[in-house]
């Protein structure tokens, strides 16, 4: 379901890029850019305390409905904050930052859009927390349907161009919120509301959450100061196909964390071997997937480029496949990260995330000042790369996990990856380094012993059962 979500993002991203172009992207990005920091600020990671919070509820026979009551109120007031202060900064951001006061009213209108997060992602930290996943993935589709459906009558059929894209992001949540809170009408004629220790529990993760966001973002951050918008909306291009892989590893990290919270209650040792080599085992099958994105998406990646943005795009390509060598270290922060919440060590999580920003600043303004949007590239790759070590040495500091053996398996990915950005040419040649590369991916794998004789056994049986399902 949610990569048939994705699917839907990507062809919203292909309509709204190809009527933009690129600077009309990287003003849209550029809009949109502190929405995740004051989204994270404002929510005091409210979404990942209901998530904590409704197994526990529950495991205790307690009722749900009036800590769902306070959890939304709480995030409404905040979220009321965070759009003033959004608006009353957004001229000072577009002519100090961005060098373009007409830049300003597009920062304001993406204001609400904070609110509507806010509340959006509570709704889903509550139901991850219920274990609805497949109500999740029901409410992901519907927002990015409403998205698509409101995005191409505002954009193209309306031709408010920027304006009618950050309507649509604003409307398509608004929707689906809407619906929501009419079917659950109790949570507004409750009289009884729990909220308390649900701010002090948040906000060190609202902090942590800030940084984290504002990690994500530095990129466009210092390519829009330095450079154009044209440039911003072409490594936006190039961001948004990495990105694909990186929606997967956020889907695993969704499902996971409520069962990796479980399982550290129920053992009650971050040391537990079976604790560890659960967790270790995830990190390895979750590489390895990637593994198979990275490789497709390098071989086929002026293909992506041409068909999702169009020729426009052309100069993205070359920033494609630079970046896609950041999304291994991101996977396995992603991974990290869910492990660090699961096991209550937030103090770490800050200490490493806080680490990795300073250092990042510094990296990526260099390689984006001496060699343009380019340079910011290659600075993704190293700041991802600082990000993972940052995370690994804090947070699995004293506990028995094999770096060497996720740096062999990196290699392998990176080895394939320049071979597929190496070998690849037209699209029959493609095709056929696709095929090869499928074919011995695996096998190196078995070699250096990241899969097993079983492990193959179960990929190809569920591979004849794929096949007799689209053979029906």
């Amino acid at each position: 379901s949610l990569i048939f979500v994705k699917a839907l993002s990507m062809v919203y991203t292909a309509i709204i890029a190809r009527a933009l172009g690129p600077a009309g992207l990287g003003t849209l990005n550029l809009a949109m850019l502190m929405v995740p920091w004051f989204v994270a600020l404002s929510s005091f990671s409210l979404q990942t305390v209901a998530t904590q919070l409704m197994p526990s509820l529950r495991a205790k026979n307690i009722s749900v409905l009036p800590y769902q009551r306070g959890l939304f109120l709480l995030t409404f007031v905040l979220g009321i904050v965070a759009v003033l202060v959004h608006i009353f900064i957004s001229p000072f951001v577009a002519t100090t930052f961005f060098h373009d006061n007409n830049l300003s009213k597009y920062i304001a209108l993406a204001s609400v859009v904070v609110l509507l997060s806010v509340l959006y992602n509570t709704l889903l930290g509550v139901e991850r927390g219920l274990k609805h996943y497949k109500l999740y993935a029901f409410f992901e589709f519907l927002k990015q349907f409403f998205l698509l459906c409101v995005g191409v009558f505002f954009v193209l059929y309306l031709g408010y161009s920027v304006k009618g894209a950050l309507l649509a992001l604003i409307l398509s949540p608004a929707l689906l919120l809407g619906f929501y809170f009419f079917y659950h009408r109790e949570l507004f004629f409750g009289k009884k509301v729990e909220y308390h220790g649900m701010l002090k529990t948040g906000f060190i993760l609202g902090i942590v959450g800030f940084v984290l966001a504002f990690f994500m973002s530095l990129d466009e951050l210092i390519v829009g100061f330095l450079q154009s918008k044209t440039q911003v909306g072409l490594y936006a291009a190039s961001i948004s196909v990495m990105n694909i892989g990186f929606y997967f590893v956020s889907g695993i990290k969704n499902t996971l964390f409520p069962f990796l919270t479980e399982k550290y209650v129920q053992v009650g040792d971050i040391h537990n071997k079976e604790f560890v080599r659960y967790f270790s085992k995830i990190n390895i099958v979750t590489l390895i997937a990637i593994g198979y994105f990275l490789i497709g998406a390098m071989i086929f990646r002026s293909e992506l480029i041409l068909i999702i943005f169009g020729p426009e795009y052309l100069s993205a390509i070359k920033l494609l496949s630079i970046v896609l060598f950041a999304l291994p270290f991101l996977s396995l922060y992603i991974l990290l990260h869910t492990f660090a919440l699961s096991t209550n060590r937030i103090r770490e999580v800050l200490t490493s995330s806080i680490i990795a920003v300073i250092l990042s600043v510094g990296i990526l303004y260099f390689f984006t000042k001496g060699y343009g949007v380019v340079g910011a590239a290659y600075g993704l790759v190293v700041s991802s790369c600082i990000l993972f070590l940052s995370y690994f040495f804090f947070i699995l500091r004293g506990i028995r996990f094999q770096l060497s053996s996720l740096f062999i398996l990196i290699l392998v990915i990176f080895l394939f990856g320049l071979g597929g950005w190496y070998f690849s040419g037209n699209l029959m040649r493609n095709i056929m380094l696709f095929v090869a590369a499928t074919l011995l991916y695996p096998c190196f794998l078995y070699i250096f012993k990241f899969l097993e004789k079983e492990d193959l056994q179960f990929i190809w049986s569920k591979i004849r059962e794929y096949g007799h399902l689209v053979r029906r």
